[in-house]
């Protein structure tokens, strides 16, 4: 897991800050981004081995952004992982729906948040 580079990209600075510490505590290289608009040139910078994506952003929401680095080849295999409190089930039709990876609840970060992102990075590959 040791330096693997995961970008946090939520418009939410606190939530943005929680998830870099977690990640980092466990070995993760984090670059965070307070939007989708960033990582266009951030991806072709530094190409990260995972992308935690917030849903709800204003002016380019999550779902609009997964789709977009879904449909370019120099992004299209990088894992997305929905970051969201949305409801389970409304989660998981999104994942389907835009062929992101799968999803981590918001609420569940600190706790599980970094086994999350290292059984993506591990299974993407």
């Amino acid at each position: 897991m040791s330096g693997q580079r995961v970008f946090v990209v939520d418009d939410n600075e606190m939530v943005r800050e929680v998830a870099r510490a977690v990640l980092e505590d466990a070995g993760f290289q984090v670059e965070c981004f307070g939007s989708g608009f960033q990582l266009n040139s951030a991806i072709r910078e530094q190409r990260p081995d995972l992308i935690l994506l917030d849903v709800m952003m204003p002016a380019l929401g999550g779902e609009k952004v997964a789709q977009i680095l879904k449909r370019y080849e120099f992004s299209k295999d990088i894992p997305v992982l929905l970051y969201s409190e949305l409801p389970e089930d409304e989660l998981l039709s999104l994942v389907q729906l835009i062929g992101a990876e799968g999803f981590v609840r918001k609420s569940s970060a600190t706790i599980d948040l970094a086994d999350q992102v290292s059984h993506y990075i591990a299974h993407s590959v």
